[in-house]
């Protein structure tokens, strides 16, 4: 993992412009496809929302990288503040009907803090990690919500 990391993590000045570009794309993708499914499902973050937030994350992952090119802390304080920041945008997206006794979007949260963690992955040059965690983030909710749907007679759209 050390070699990894180290190939992966250098720092801005150390990555081309391309290679910056390149992250930041690979982010925007990732997060176009959770968006895509979301707003699919007219779901309180769609598109925009969780292609800003997986395309901030890798930058602010990079930003960290940039900071701290010895790893002494300062990349992890950067990326425990982005997930704590996200947090924020995840309790705004659920919502407790007192009515129904029922809480709704806790998966739209779930995504959004998934959404962080793939484009945090992909700036600090995880590509496979974000991209398959991305991957993995649709299957559950594509995969599972039909499941839910169809053998547990839930009621909710995925």
């Amino acid at each position: 993992m050390g070699a990894t990391l180290g190939m992966a993590a250098a720092s801005i000045e150390e990555m081309s412009n391309a290679t910056v570009a390149l992250r930041l794309l690979v982010a925007l993708v990732v997060g176009a496809a959770i968006g895509i499914e979301r707003e699919e499902h007219h779901k309180t973050a769609g598109l925009r929302t969780h292609v800003l937030i997986t395309v901030s994350s890798a930058a602010f992952a990079m930003l960290g990288l940039e900071l701290d090119p010895d790893h002494h802390g300062s990349a992890s304080r950067v990326i425990q503040g982005a997930i704590a920041g996200v947090g924020f945008l995840g309790a705004g997206a659920i919502l407790r009907i007192r009515e129904a006794h029922e809480v709704r979007g806790l998966t739209t949260a779930s995504g959004i803090w998934i959404a962080t963690a793939s484009g945090l992955a992909i700036g600090i040059g995880h590509w496979f990690l974000g991209v398959s965690t991305a991957l993995l983030t649709l299957a559950v909710i594509v995969g599972l919500g039909w499941f839910e749907r169809r053998f547990l007679g839930s009621k909710h759209e995925p």
